[in-house]
């Protein structure tokens, strides 16, 4: 938002690359021809893939999010992006509830069942968590593998998926810098989107 609205005044037409989650947040009039957007964000539809594909018994995908802000925003992203699904598994969404009334959901989910966990950051009863740390126990008390988001939750709990990786958006921002700093125009920057990885613990 800094960048935003004072970019001009403070860093004149130094080439600038930012991170958005998503683009439509973003006016067009905003970015200028020294800038860049980079979509840091999830690719939901391909976690479902590697479910399929490595999974093919399963019938029941199960999302878990918490209810604070960001759990919230996460699990509409989700929706979007699986408003269209049409695949074989059946999708419901394990949201807004306190988390002992999640750990045991997640214990007696049917035969074949997955889960893909977003983020609790906040449950129903407005406890707070370290979204890692209670993914952990939700793996440990769930009668069904966990698909994650993001590369800090494998080992902890979580089989895998088309991860975010931080450290592999830190080497995608440092190559497009250096580029950048050799003198390359920002408009040929080669520029790879989302980044996300196939990774499995």
């Amino acid at each position: 938002n800094l960048l935003m609205k004072h970019g001009a005044g403070l860093f004149g037409e130094v080439p600038a690359v930012f991170i958005t989650i998503d683009r439509q947040d973003l006016p067009k009039e905003i970015i200028k021809p020294h800038m860049r957007s980079l979509l840091w964000g999830w690719d939901f539809k391909k976690t479902i893939n590697i479910i399929e594909n490595s999974l093919p018994q399963s019938k029941h995908l199960f999302i878990v999010s918490g209810i604070s802000m960001s759990d919230q925003k996460l699990r509409n992203l989700a929706r979007k992006a699986l408003s269209e699904y049409s695949g074989k598994l059946a999708v419901e969404y394990l949201s807004g509830l306190a988390i002992e009334d999640l750990l045991e959901k997640v214990a007696r989910l049917p035969k074949h069942s997955v889960i893909f966990y977003l983020t609790i950051f906040r449950d129903a009863n407005g406890k707070s968590f370290v979204p890692r740390e209670i993914m952990s126990v939700i793996s440990e008390k769930a009668n069904a593998p966990v698909f994650g988001i993001v590369d800090t939750y494998l080992g902890h709990g979580t089989v895998g998926g088309y991860l975010l990786s931080a450290e592999h958006q830190g080497k995608r921002y440092a190559n497009i810098a250096e580029s950048i700093l050799r003198g390359q125009p920002i408009k040929d920057a080669e520029f790879m989107e989302k980044g996300n990885l196939p990774m499995f613990d």
